[in-house]
């Protein structure tokens, strides 16, 4: 957008700054950064300036598998302290300004102690102390997301603007900053667009609206996102704090009762656009129904992006059927699109659009429905259904095949006897499938030398605490069915493996060791971690390398949870962790050793019939 300002220099180091300014030698490698690269930028344009001292407050925030941030703002200002003159006025001003709130009131001290020796330039001394003015919000009629917009007065650069755009489709979350012009230039602007409305909006509710966007880009992760989150995030948390607080951020969903999704597809079969349609129509635009719960609950809501997400996303990942289904979803589609825009009242230029994105992604769409391994465990299922001996034309009975399959998962994790021998051929080749990918995706970890010494000694450790009765070596071996009186002769990688991996689909062995109390809702906490799960921990983790967080919150994080289910499985995940770091996998701070490293891609290769370095 016109207006934006410069960006600061992206680098490790930076030119020393002036004799007697530069850092200590025994700071970290990141404050050196900041305090180099500021004395690049307090030579700059201001504006710029002030764009540094946000995205430096980045290494403050804890992110993915962090367990730590990357520097500690006591750090830095201590660091501002003793560095002083304008580099050190520049950082200790920033944290003042953008940084946290728990250490802005020692940068201010900091700050008042240098000036006393330094005057600050006038600035540096304005920097952030902006007045805030109109609130708006930019929207386009897709409803794909909004900006919400603040102008400001800065004392320095003029009047501007902040934007903060919160994308729908991804939840809600920040996607975007934009640093730009005032709102007039903005309104102009996006008046060249038709398909976008710009409209006022209370200035509570705007504050309330990006602090919960914030809050929600917080709990998602392996996300790819503009770079300006990073570098504006601090400057636009601090504009939007000076707005009123009490706003409330509207309930915006759309979910439908049964009731009323019933409606939706009678009106949809009954409308024109019905007409010669496939006989799965009618279930397609259910399925259409399903997706959208996964996005906002509003299934007549279509762009060229939720057509993206529909057809390369949800379909291949989340669909069980058979090749005419999918070959008609595209058609069902167009349909669909047409019938929701005009219920919608939408532009008819904007519908057009979205029913010629379908043709966009026509090939890759049919070539991941026709890859097997796409569709990963909704693959499995299909083939299940089909040597059931189910018609796939019958959709009732189709779906009762489902339902049952899904009713009695918790039991075939436990009991795979219990399952019928072509789901079981089916699901090893899942599993198979599963080790292929990690042995990709961690290749050059492979054939790499045991680390005899330290698998010996997880070994001796395992075999010294079940013989002793100690936890949680003897629930393990419960859960693994390791007879007390056979692990002696268990090979030392066969033993640490199967301990390593006990509590994923445990196989109780109640007669041999009665003296446990493993309870059901511990079982069924096992089963809530599913293998798709453990893939991409392992992957994750791996690839990281020793020192990498594993402690339940941090596993947690890596996955894709519900909010409302992130305390089952961070239960279930601390199983895994209670009993790696009794053998040696993590450290005492629940961190990855080089064991760990080198045995968990193996034992889980192992435990679903692979061979990791084959």
């Amino acid at each position: 957008m016109a207006g934006k300002r410069g960006r600061h220099p992206k680098k490790a180091g930076g030119r020393a700054t002036p004799k007697g300014t530069q850092p200590g030698g025994h700071v970290s490698t990141q404050v050196r950064a900041i305090f180099a690269n500021a004395a690049e930028v307090v030579r700059d344009d201001p504006a710029d300036a002030e764009v540094f001292a946000s995205s430096f407050q980045q290494v403050f925030r804890v992110e993915g598998l962090q367990s730590r941030a990357l520097a500690a703002p006591e750090e830095v200002v201590r660091e501002a302290l003793r560095v002083g003159g304008l580099v050190g006025l520049f950082v200790a001003r920033s944290i003042v300004v953008f940084g946290p709130h728990g250490a802005r009131a020692r940068a201010e001290l900091v700050f008042e102690k240098l000036s006393a020796k330094t005057p600050p330039p006038r600035w540096l001394a304005d920097m952030g102390n902006v007045t805030v003015g109109e609130v708006a919000v930019l929207r386009d009629q897709y409803g794909d997301g909004f900006g919400v917009y603040l102008e400001y007065d800065d004392p320095t650069s003029g009047v501007r603007s902040v934007g903060v755009y919160i994308d729908a489709n991804m939840g809600g979350i920040v996607k975007d900053i934009i640093d730009g012009p005032p709102l007039s230039m903005v309104r102009e602007l996006a008046a060249a667009e038709p398909q976008i409305e710009m409209v006022t909006i209370d200035a509570a509710e705007a504050r309330a609206r990006v602090e919960a966007a914030f809050d929600l880009l917080d709990q998602a992760y392996d996300l790819e996102l503009s770079d300006d989150i990073d570098d504006l995030r601090a400057l636009a948390e601090q504009r939007f704090s000076l707005l009123p607080s009490g706003g409330s951020v509207p309930d915006e969903g759309h979910e439908m009762s049964d009731e009323e999704r019933e409606e939706l597809i009678e009106a949809f079969v009954g409308s024109p656009h019905f007409f010669g349609l496939p006989h799965e129509a009618r279930e397609i635009g259910e399925t259409i129904c399903e997706f959208a719960d996964d996005i906002d609950g509003n299934p007549l809501r279509w762009s060229p992006v939720v057509v993206e997400i529909f057809l390369m996303q949800w379909m291949p990942g989340e669909v069980i059927a058979d090749a005419e289904f999918f070959r008609s979803v595209p058609l069902v589609l167009r349909s669909w699109v047409r019938f929701a825009g005009e219920r919608r009242g939408l532009d008819a230029g904007l519908i057009d659009e979205t029913v010629r994105s379908i043709d966009q992604w026509l090939d890759e769409y049919e070539e991941l429905v026709r890859e097997p391994a796409a569709q990963g465990a909704a693959e499995l299922l299909a083939a299940a259904v089909a040597s059931g001996g189910v018609d796939l034309d019958d959709a009732d009975a189709v779906r009762s095949f489902i339902d049952s399959y899904n009713a009695d998962l918790d039991d075939v994790d436990l009991d795979l006897d219990l399952a019928e021998e072509g789901l079981l051929e089916n699901w090893r080749e899942f599993e198979l499938q599963l080790v292929g990918v990690m042995k990709s995706s961690l290749a050059a970890l492979r054939d790499i030398e045991q680390p005899a010494e330290l698998v010996a000694w997880s070994a001796s450790t395992i075999r010294s605490g079940i013989r002793s009765g100690d936890s949680p070596f003897v629930e393990a071996a419960a859960l693994c069915d390791l007879a007390a009186d056979e692990i002696a002769a268990i090979d030392d990688l066969e033993l640490v493996s199967s301990v390593a991996s006990a509590w994923f689909e445990p196989i109780v062995d109640w007669d041999s060791y009665p003296q446990i109390e493993i309870s059901i809702d511990d079982l069924a906490l096992a089963s809530t971690i599913e293998h798709t799960d453990i893939l991409r921990l392992i992957v994750a983790l791996a690839t990281e390398g020793p020192g990498a967080a594993a402690s339940a919150a941090a596993l947690t994080r890596l996955l894709d949870v519900q909010p409302d289910d992130r305390d089952v499985v961070g239960e279930a995940l601390a199983n895994f962790v209670t009993v790696w770091r009794a053998i040696g996998v993590l450290d005492s701070a629940s961190r990855l050793t080089a064991l760990g490293q080198w045995l968990l891609p193996r034992a889980f290769a192992s435990r679903w019939g692979g061979d990791f370095d084959a």
